[in-house]
């Protein structure tokens, strides 16, 4: 547990300092103005959205309450969800407000040299993905000393706590469904619909900062995001925790429960460590900035190997006795995490180049904008389709080959996507 706060306290001492260098920077009058008209609109549109959240998060937390802590026999499982839920708000939020005085600030460096565009955008993204793997794993980490420390007694309270934890996920994905929904899917039919109002009536240029849709649009993106990427985090750690719990080794090592987190911490620390080579040379074309993200990448994914190894074996009993008679090491479940570690990189660059327009797929994409939309829509829904057979295939893969080795532990390929997450919001 001393690791993973430490690492946490880095994580969040690295985002103060980050931050307090992108807000050094001087924009000019003109985008001063609208900076601030923006923010306070910005905020205006979360209050509302976050108060219409509050009220159903409100009456579910009763409803966990009075149906589901009566079976549990516990009054655990409405603070957990209570704590996740709003852990996932605050991710919002930050990410929201780094968003807002950082866009201008990347604008207006991007006037005068792309490289140094590049360093506050990066930076940025920097301060929101430390800052949510940071909150999350620090409220949990909370979470579980405090349950621990109440009621726990034999094996079966083992089961008992995560299933309490498991309110903790459940709050998070939640605020990750709201907020997607109310702020990413609402607020885009939204814009366009005002977006095409603005351009006829009021001859308003695309995504216009006059257009309060766009703002309302910007906002529900960049909030939900951070929401639903807390929310897949803490599904996957709750889902890590409650499986793990009915291991007989896990009460006589407690310490194993420590693996899921000090998992998710270990990217804090790799993912700073190579976010260092990002600002490594020029970066005055798309060209450039595309390869620095790759080499981030792949740098992050190699790391990532040994210091996972180290986990588990800091972590784990040498011998993992699960519900079958064979027994297992701490290499397997580090190859769980591994497969899936590798998988989620290989997804990363089949995605790209299924979306980048420096590949095939793409240009023929736009190619068939030449024959009319209907070609274009076929075209581009066929092409959907086919970029979709890799990552079926690299997941039923990774599931099959964890399950293989550890049995239950195969759920522990779901840290694939903290790490990656961690990894890609940084950029």
């Amino acid at each position: 547990m001393l690791i993973s706060l430490t690492e946490q306290r880095l994580a969040l001492k690295i985002n103060i300092i980050i931050s307090r260098m992108i807000i050094k920077i001087i924009i000019l009058n003109f985008c001063q103005k609208q900076h601030l008209i923006q923010k306070v609109e910005q905020l205006q549109f979360l209050a509302a959205e976050y108060r219409y959240i509050g009220i159903v998060i409100f009456f579910l937390a009763l409803l966990i309450f009075f149906i589901v802590e009566p079976v549990l026999g516990q009054d655990w499982n409405t603070v957990a969800f209570l704590v996740g839920a709003l852990t996932s708000i605050i991710s919002g939020y930050i990410g929201m407000r780094v968003a807002t005085f950082s866009n201008y600030r990347c604008a207006n460096c991007a006037q005068t040299k792309m490289t140094d565009a590049f360093a506050v955008a990066y930076r940025a993204g920097c301060v929101m993905g430390f800052a949510l793997v940071s909150f999350a794993l620090l409220s949990l980490t909370i979470l579980l000393g405090i349950y621990i420390n109440w009621f726990i007694k034999d094996q079966r309270d083992f089961q008992q706590l995560f299933e309490a934890i498991a309110g903790y996920g459940l709050g998070g994905s939640v605020i990750a469904l709201f907020g997607r929904v109310g702020g990413g899917i609402y607020t885009k039919a939204a814009d366009v619909g005002a977006d095409l109002v603005g351009k006829v009536e009021n001859d308003f240029k695309e995504d216009s900062p006059n257009n309060l849709a766009t703002i309302a649009d910007n906002v529900g993106d960049i909030a939900g995001m951070g929401a639903e990427l807390f929310g897949s985090f803490a599904e996957a750690t709750c889902a890590a925790l409650v499986v793990c719990s009915v291991f007989p080794s896990f009460y006589y090592h407690p310490t194993t429960f420590y693996y899921p987190l000090l998992v998710s911490a270990s990217g804090i620390l790799v993912c700073f460590i190579v976010s260092i080579f990002a600002f490594l040379g020029e970066k005055e074309d798309f060209d450039q900035v595309s390869n620095v993200l790759k080499v981030q990448l792949i740098l992050s994914t190699l790391l990532m190997l040994p210091a996972l190894y180290y986990v588990a074996y800091l972590t784990l009993p040498e011998r993992i006795f699960g519900l079958s008679p064979v027994d297992r090491q701490p290499i397997h479940a580090w190859l769980c995490t591994v497969v899936g570690l590798i998988s989620g990189c290989i997804i990363g660059f089949v995605t790209e180049y299924y979306t980048s327009h420096s590949y095939r797929p793409v240009q023929e994409i736009a190619q068939a904008c030449g024959t009319g939309a209907a070609t274009n829509i076929i075209y581009g829904i066929a092409l959907g389709n086919l970029s979709t057979i890799i990552p079926v295939f690299l997941l039923a893969f990774t599931a099959f080959i964890s399950y293989s080795f550890v049995n239950v532990w195969s759920f522990l390929k779901c840290f694939r996507n903290v790490i990656n997450f961690n990894y890609w919001f940084g950029n």
